[in-house]
């Protein structure tokens, strides 16, 4: 895992420097601290940072040239050996045993039809010296990301934003699409980012980039047709033999090879198998924090698993004591507003390993292909009631239910189930909003007049328009093409990056999302049975306590800390002169609900905190 970035002027329209390119890759050094090196020439420009996993010499640095071709990769090829088998029956010899250099070779052997045969977590650039031809890709489901800004015929790109604005070539503008998105959901769910010019390299897409500009494909879309005629009992053994293979086959590091593990099917999945073919003994890290959700130690769960899988186990306490510190931290860390508290714990988890662990194998993505969300069963219930939503919708239209905590979540449940489009449905099922611009209330006026003109479920529109045919089989296209990689990898990528480390997700193998996804909607999610073929698959595998407990997140208390420990950060962030001036808060509308929230109306801590976090990222951006 590492950290990317360079430039391509084909017709010589921008200057970066050779020192510039060395800044800007220097200020990625965290996600690659053993080794640095630079390919430069005043119209190309690839740096690399290298966090060493597989081969360790100095043969595997980057940027790796073959031929014609040159090379800078962020990520892991899982199934590289296989492929350089087929390379050396082809002619290809290697002078070194990482992954670089076969997805090397293979872009020089097939081409682009090289992008379908990796198995991994990646984005790379290669660039052809040639044809004067610079390809940008990312992995199929967004695990790695890729950023670019397009400038008078020239392509910056990095694998995080910061990088691209350390060049000093981009204006900073607000892009009010991906802001209309931050707002509703947590973070902006399409191609914007939070700056007007810089984009993200959609998942399961490459670019080419040359003197005609730029050329976008799709190289893998997510296949919901039925694919498979076999029975549920067949799926189910299938199912559990490709977690099998997914897991043995992301060991792969020159490196020790750890797990988090919470105690939930996940990552108790993921590390029970990792111990049963990991040839060494297995690292495991479990977490108790101070301010976990009433309580909920994960740490009984995970040790009995951990006894199962006789691991080297390690259970870390960790005090939110310095939250503030942290909070500041990771409005840095992400470079653009970020609304998922969860990246709180799992960022002061690997802050607290000190450089100890270079790889973790986590349960992420579990949720996604395997329906493991609540509003997965919620969804299968209100197909049967809408006709009588609709008639309750009437006659409480015109009642303000949203003066009564205990009647706001009615009045939710309510429209709802009533509305007629699936994409507002479902913005509204997984955001906790309603289509009534609430969630715009703390902003100035002149921010949601900018605001109200976008529309933030753009993204859930494309996807309906594809995969909107059933409601369940939609809702998991949406999870796994707009949520994963814009809200829970980014979680993942961005906190464990910061620190060194590299995190490898399992259950998005290649294989297994492929099958999954082209399974019966009743094999995968039955009667709104949340994991229903996950947990018949690991039957016997993990233990009965754990498949048949209540689903249950781990739960930031930012609600909390609002009116409590971060109650004078809040009002000196929000209310500061500055921000005041810049004309981003009705402070009147904040003051109302914070006095709210300090009297127990929990519903608005998600507005308050999606302010504070754009404020903090605004104040690092247009104020320092």
């Amino acid at each position: 895992m590492c950290g990317i970035t360079g430039f391509f002027s084909p017709k010589s329209t921008i200057e970066i420097s050779k020192s510039k390119l060395t800044s800007m890759s220097l200020c990625l050094s965290h996600r690659g601290p053993d080794n640095h090196s630079i390919y430069y020439n005043k119209k190309i420009g690839l740096a690399h940072n290298r966090l060493s996993i597989i081969d360790l010499s100095k043969n595997a640095n980057q940027p790796m040239q073959y031929d014609n071709l040159t090379i800078i990769f962020n990520g892991e090829i899982y199934n590289f050996r296989e492929i350089k088998k087929d390379l050396i029956k082809k002619g290809y010899s290697f002078r070194t045993n990482s992954d670089t250099e076969v997805l090397l070779k293979a872009f020089h052997c097939w081409k682009e039809k090289s992008f379908l045969l990796f198995n991994g977590i990646f984005s790379f650039a290669i660039y052809d010296s040639k044809l004067q031809n610079l390809f940008l890709c990312r992995d199929r489901l967004g695990v790695k990301p890729l950023y670019y800004s397009i400038i008078d015929h020239s392509i910056i790109f990095s694998s995080e934003i910061k990088s691209i604005i350390k060049s000093n070539i981009i204006e900073r503008k607000i892009d009010f699409q991906a802001f209309s998105e931050y707002m509703y959901f947590v973070s902006p769910m399409g191609i914007n980012t939070m700056y007007s010019n810089i984009l993200k390299l959609r998942p399961g897409t490459y670019m080419k980039f040359n003197m005609k500009g730029k050329n976008e494909c799709r190289y893998w879309e997510l296949n919901q047709k039925l694919n498979y005629k076999i029975s549920y009992n067949e799926a189910v053994l299938k199912t559990r033999e490709l977690i099998d293979n997914a897991v043995k086959r992301q060991l792969v590091s020159d490196v020790p090879v750890a797990t988090f593990l919470s105690g939930g099917i996940d990552s108790s999945a993921v590390t029970i198998l990792a111990s049963r073919n990991y040839s060494k003994k297995l690292n495991t890290y479990s977490v108790d924090f101070d301010f976990n959700y009433k309580n909920r130690s994960e740490l009984p769960a995970a040790k009995r698993v951990a006894e199962i899988a006789e691991s080297n186990h390690n259970e870390i306490r960790i005090s939110g004591d310095n939250i503030t510190k942290t909070i500041e931290k990771l409005a840095y860390i992400h470079d653009e507003p970020f609304a998922d508290a969860a990246n709180i714990p799992l960022y002061l988890l690997c802050n607290r390993l000190e450089n100890n662990v270079k790889v973790v194998l986590q349960g992420d993505g579990g949720d996604e292909v395997f329906g493991g969300y609540n509003y997965y069963s919620y969804l299968h219930k209100i197909r049967n009631y809408k006709s009588i939503a609709s008639n309750i919708n009437l006659f409480t239209s015109n009642l303000n239910l949203n003066r009564y905590k205990s009647c706001r979540r009615i009045d939710r449940i309510i429209k709802i189930t009533s509305e007629n489009k699936l994409s507002n449905k479902i913005g509204m099922l997984i955001s906790g909003n309603l289509k009534d611009n609430d969630h715009l209330s703390c902003l100035s006026k002149n921010i949601r007049n900018n605001l109200i003109i976008h529309n933030p479920i753009k993204e859930l529109n494309l996807i309906e328009k594809k995969y909107g045919s059933n409601s369940l089989n939609y809702l998991q296209a949406v999870d796994l093409l707009t949520l994963l990689p814009n809200d829970y990898l980014e979680k993942v990528d961005k906190p464990t990056m910061a620190n060194s480390i590299e995190s490898r997700v399992p259950l998005l193998d290649n294989n297994l999302v492929d099958f999954v996804s082209g399974l019966p909607v009743n094999y995968k999610f039955g009667n709104g049975n949340q994991k229903q073929l996950l947990k018949a698959s690991l039957r016997g595998i993990v233990p009965d306590s754990i498949l048949d407990a209540r689903k249950r997140g781990f739960g930031v208390p930012f609600e909390d800390w609002l009116v409590k420990k971060l109650n004078n950060f809040t009002d000196e962030v929000l209310f500061d002169d500055s921000i005041i001036k810049a004309d981003l808060f009705d402070s009147d509308e904040i003051n109302r609900k914070l006095g709210l929230l300090k009297n127990g109306y929990s519903n608005y801590a998600i507005e308050i905190w999606r302010c504070l976090n754009f404020a903090l990222w605004y104040r690092n951006n247009f104020l320092i």
